[in-house]
């Protein structure tokens, strides 16, 4: 299970603890494509690499109620709670995966 991150076209893995990790994918994206791609988010806080502007769409398409927040490290207000096949016109900064 990773959580895959794309960036300015760069990519990044980070391992994530087996039964604790939403499965699906978190899709956050501005009018040009996607931004970022969550792959099987562990249950947690995500930072997401600064915050995006606003406009910005997030796609839960996971199993797992994720919230989002405008800075990162799942601080900031307001924050937005999305159940699964939800989404969003936000201005994230991070994402919790609840489990």
């Amino acid at each position: 299970m990773a959580v895959v991150g794309v960036l300015a076209g760069a990519a990044v893995g980070l391992a994530a603890s087996p039964g604790l990790a939403a499965t699906g994918r978190v899709v956050i994206g501005s009018p040009a494509g996607p931004n970022a791609i969550l792959v099987n988010p562990a249950a947690g806080c995500h930072d997401i690499n600064g915050t995006f502007p606003p406009g910005t769409t997030v796609r839960n398409q996971t199993d797992a109620t994720i919230v989002v927040y405008t800075g990162g490290f799942c601080t900031g207000f307001p924050s937005i709670a999305l159940p699964p096949g939800d989404s969003t016109v936000f201005s994230p900064g991070s994402i919790r995966v609840l489990s």
